[in-house]
């Protein structure tokens, strides 16, 4: 008699994660921490301390930050860092 085997699903019958052609393609108001600071011409650390003490509006991704761009190309400031 054939043993049951002791993990139902195994590596081989896992579904693979989608390719980077089938994912959507970032918003265009979103972009990079160091984007930001190359947009801001400020160093990288001083674009995170904006995103730390929320003087921009962003959101953490996973374990990287998203900085919310104006119409105009550059960060959303929030009104209490005005």
């Amino acid at each position: 008699m054939p043993r049951s085997p002791r993990f139902p699903t195994s590596r081989r019958t896992r579904p693979r994660p989608a390719l980077a052609g089938d994912l959507p393609p970032p918003p265009r108001n979103w972009t990079t921490v160091k984007d930001t600071a190359d947009r801001c011409t400020v160093s990288l650390a001083t674009a995170y301390r904006w995103c730390e003490r929320g003087q921009v509006v962003c959101r953490r991704v996973g374990s990287s930050w998203r900085v919310r761009l104006a119409s105009d190309g550059f960060p959303l400031f929030t009104a209490e860092a005005v």
